[in-house]
């Protein structure tokens, strides 16, 4: 490797100057002298230094002219051809990423490669041995390149049995995907139709007929690529399988980047990342649970991967299926328009009868205050275990009690550096107070820090609390508990399914983690105990996400038929709110028939008030020590962006708080931007962007295009 060299400006070999973007916000792309035997091209990966350091970038433009830079040169330190050079169609893919959502290139390039590659040293000789990347490619490469046409596949997959809803539904598949443009196709099955059976059963013939060809398949949660991961090798014994997801070590990742970027891995089965990961043959992408707002990053570039994944399939004109047994309003309305084809699968593959769904009225039957069960439920969960069946208790609260209250003066315990209440929590015998947002862990206090009572409350329950009262009322049942707290990588998690497929577990206390995607063979009750808690959230979408969540977690009851004919497996739904339409949904005997009412009746709520996705929006969220920096600097901003926002119809509100407002010490103040079209809301941002780029460092500044939340 040669040591840097500079360069005077004006003599700067003729096509000889590359741009190179790197992965440092605020920074441009930077001009650098290559004077290698080989002259780089853009897709190069190359070795730069930046200050007194080494980083690793991404050429962007090769044989660029002078900009004006009077200062000389710094010369590339090594290209690094161990790392797959990025196709033209990956760069134009980045650039779009980069203008919608609003981060240098260089970020979006850069964050789809493990952190393991973009380490300097990994790339370097030491003691007259290869780098430690080029040993890593040569101990994968199971042939000398990528692969060829004359290779062809390794040989067909068993075809899968298919249902004839699932046969009728794969050739409306097939329809579409001979066209020259394919329409994405949202695969709407309720929960045990088949759905992934069915997607298996179009990549089979896509595999089989292009040799070379990729698929990646997206989930939205790691605990759920172990499960996929076996169905996938089991129904493709013959393909390689790259996986991608954020629980392998630095190193593996690196090794499963380096399959899924060189072709190896014909199938890419990965979360939200790997949508960012160049696929030098990609042929189709199947997104599985695409409502799940896991797909949306939060944090650094913050895209969203099924988004993403639609851009991709209209850009390279491949097939994007999107599956789900509750489609995001966003899907449903674009195929209510026409834009995506839609496919409908109601009946269970299992050959079981769905689950009836009962609600059971709180008012009337007051919940017992140890477990939070209704009268009803525990005679229900009696009559499950005496028959030897699972049962799932689904409360979306982790943690023993989300407060902790002084009945004689209303001290509750907050947070000394966020507006929140922090979460009373068991671990390892010992009581601590838990923030949820920042991760702050005190002790809790033994008497009340303002009047001194000594006898302090808790209100709600949490997995916790709930998972100990129900052992002492079924003292012989076996209960497991599913949430964050227990369940921290994803050995913990096969772990656990392990034991709930082995019948060592009887009742399972989950939180949303328990509702994702699992198959468990002998669970056949639901009992959903917090389902009031969702109509309070303020955020537009409470309901949509409301009815997902209820659904999700029911859909886990009855997908085998039980040995005991006599019991049907049931879903109980505790509330207080029995008439509320998603109540009224989820009870509708035919389930398609119910969610499609209620998803008109919101698309109508929503397009009144041009709300997405009837409208375009974003937030410029910003944080600072003092609100009183803060918020005289958003409200400035707004002003400039009401008075600029009119010939688009976009318009920016006055500042408003986050929630919480204060966290890890610091005042969170946006701004809401609202358009009537993504280009007019673009058009507004580009307004708002030399005054961020001035508040970026002072205020922690941050945009943030098709926002999930506004908290």
């Amino acid at each position: 490797m040669t040591s840097p060299q500079t360069y005077p400006h004006p003599g700067a070999p003729e096509g000889r100057r590359v741009r190179v973007v790197l992965d440092r916000p605020g920074l441009g792309p930077l001009d650098y002298l290559d004077l290698a035997d080989k002259a780089s091209v853009q897709g190069d990966w190359v070795l730069v230094p930046l200050a007194q350091r080494s980083a690793i970038g991404v050429v962007l433009e090769a044989g660029v002219g002078p900009d004006g830079h009077s200062g000389p040169l710094r010369e590339i330190r090594a290209r690094l051809d161990q790392l797959p050079r990025l196709m033209p169609e990956h760069i134009r893919f980045a650039e779009f990423v980069s203008r919608y959502y609003r981060r240098g290139i260089g970020s979006v390039l850069l964050t789809g490669l493990p952190s393991w590659l973009k380490q300097p040293g990994h790339h370097e000789s030491k003691s007259g041995r290869p780098p430690l990347v080029d040993r890593m490619r040569r101990a994968l490469t199971g042939h000398t390149g990528p692969c060829t046409a004359t290779m062809g596949p390794p040989g067909p997959a068993p075809a899968p049995t298919l249902t004839e809803e699932q046969a009728l539904a794969l050739q409306a598949i097939r329809e579409e995907l001979a066209l020259d443009q394919p329409r994405p196709v949202l695969i709407h099955g309720l929960t045990g139709t088949g759905k992934t059976r069915l997607y298996q059963s179009v990549m089979a013939e896509l595999l089989a007929t292009k040799p070379c060809g990729q698929i990646l398949v997206m989930v939205p949660e790691i605990g759920l690529t172990p499960q996929l991961q076996t169905r996938m090798q089991a129904a493709f014994p013959g393909e390689r399988i790259a996986v991608m997801h954020s629980g392998l070590t630095e190193r593996a990742r690196a090794e499963q980047w380096m399959l899924a970027s060189t072709g190896q891995a014909r199938i890419v089965l990965g979360t939200r990342l790997a949508v960012l990961c160049p696929l030098p043959d990609l042929r189709a992408i199947v997104v599985d649970e695409e409502h799940d707002a896991s797909f949306k990053q939060q944090e650094g570039v913050r895209y969203h991967a099924r988004d993403l994944a639609v851009w991709l399939g209209q850009d390279r004109r491949i097939p994007v299926l999107l599956a789900s047994a509750t489609p995001s309003l966003e899907s449903w309305v674009q195929a209510a328009r026409g834009r995506y084809r839609k496919v409908c699968m109601g009946g269970m593959a299992s050959g079981a009868e769905r689950p009836a769904v009962r609600l059971i009225d709180l008012v009337q039957q007051a919940p017992s205050k140890d477990t939070g069960l209704s009268p009803t439920a525990e005679r229900e969960i009696s009559a499950a275990l005496s028959r030897g069946d699972q049962v799932l208790l689904f409360v979306n609260r982790r943690g023993w009690a989300p407060v902790m209250v002084c009945d004689a003066c209303g001290w509750r315990a907050h947070c000394r550096d966020c507006d929140v209440a922090t979460v009373l929590h068991r671990q390892r015998g010992r009581w601590r107070s838990i923030c949820h947002h920042c991760g702050l862990s005190v002790a809790p206090p033994k008497s009340c820090p303002d009047c001194g009572q000594q006898d302090l409350s808790t209100l709600g329950q949490g997995t916790q609390r709930l998972e100990v009262a129900l052992q002492t009322v079924f003292p012989q049942a076996v209960v497991a508990r599913m949430d964050r707290d227990e369940i921290k990588t994803p050995q913990d998690l096969e772990a656990l399914l392990q034991r709930v497929s082995a019948q060592e577990v009887a009742i399972l206390v989950g939180t949303q983690m328990a509702a994702k995607g699992h198959d468990f063979e002998r669970l056949r009750l639901v009992v959903v105990l917090d389902a009031d808690a969702q109509l309070t959230n303020p955020d537009f979408r409470g309901p949509e996400w409301l009815y997902a969540g209820i659904a999700q977690v029911a859909g886990r009851a009855g997908r085998h038929p039980g040995a005991n004919r006599s019991a049907a497996a049931q879903v109980l739904i505790q509330t207080r709110y029995p008439q509320h339409p998603v109540f009224s949904a989820l009870t509708d005997p035919q389930p398609l028939r119910g969610m499609d009412q209620l998803w008109t009746q919101i698309a109508a709520d929503r397009q009144e008030a041009g709300l997405p996705p009837f409208g375009s929006m974003a937030l410029i969220s910003a944080s600072h020590r003092s609100a009183e920096v803060l918020i005289p600097a958003l409200q400035d901003l707004s002003d400039q962006l009401a008075a600029r926002g009119g010939p688009w119809g976009a318009r920016a509100s006055a500042p408003v708080p986050r929630y919480p407002e204060r966290v890890g010490g610091r005042a969170r103040w946006q701004l809401v931007l609202e358009a009537p079209t993504r280009k007019a809301l673009q058009a507004l941002l580009d307004e708002a962007d030399p005054w961020v780029q001035a508040n970026r460092a002072k205020l922690h500044t941050q945009i943030e295009v098709d926002p999930l939340g506004l908290g």
